[in-house]
């Protein structure tokens, strides 16, 4: 893997070496079919995403005057319901960069994993290193556009702030729950309604661990 990085980045004064890798006409060996077609799928996602991204406009607003009037609940529900659909985007790019890390390991293992030079696997495994470059691609430029829109890091720490103190509020009402179920037992209950309770706060308790 450090030859292979070192062979693409390779910036020094010692005289280059030519290798070709055709991006235009590159087809997959039938060795490599399967991982090619794998990597084929995640990328028609690729354009989409970074379309989604450029044009990316997040709850600001919203969520400055949320902070600003921490008492408005009117104002905390408009930030909230602003901020939700941004940060089923950020779900579905964090899932999307899942499915890139799952595929990266079996491209370098292609182009990595004999005893040949690194030159020799790129120029015997085209298809494959010309998949790795469009996932390079876009790796970087979703990163660049990422880094440049601080509204996608504002939106998520919101959002994880909020649902913090909504699991803190959830902790208060489970242990008032709890305490009046253990109060009442189940002599104090119908037999349907105790084990309901029982079976909710259960369910509660392990949402918030």
């Amino acid at each position: 893997m450090g030859n292979l990085l070192r062979i693409l980045s390779d910036k020094s004064h010692q005289p280059k070496v030519d290798f070709y890798l055709d991006f235009e006409g590159a087809s997959p060996r039938d060795d490599e079919k399967e991982v090619y077609a794998e990597v084929e799928v995640v990328l028609e996602s690729a354009k989409s995403i970074l379309a989604e991204l450029r044009t990316y406009e997040g709850a600001s607003d919203d969520i400055r005057q949320a902070i600003q009037n921490p008492s408005d609940e009117a104002m905390q529900q408009k930030a909230w319901a602003a901020v939700s659909p941004s940060v089923l985007k950020l779900k579905n790019y964090f899932d999307y960069s899942a499915s890139i890390e799952r595929i990266i390991p079996k491209l370098l293992g292609y182009l990595t994993s004999s005893s040949d030079s690194v030159l020799r696997r790129l120029e015997e495994h085209q298809a494959i290193a010309k998949q790795l470059a469009h996932i390079l691609q876009f790796t970087l430029s979703f990163d660049d556009m990422k880094m440049t829109n601080p509204a996608i890091q504002n939106d998520f720490s919101y959002y994880r702030r909020t649902q913090s103190r909504m699991r803190m509020v959830c902790r208060e009402l489970l242990v008032v729950s709890c305490s009046w179920v253990c109060a009442c037992g189940p002599d104090s209950c119908s037999p349907f309604s105790y084990p309901c309770c029982c079976v909710l706060i259960e369910h509660i308790y392990c949402w918030l661990l």
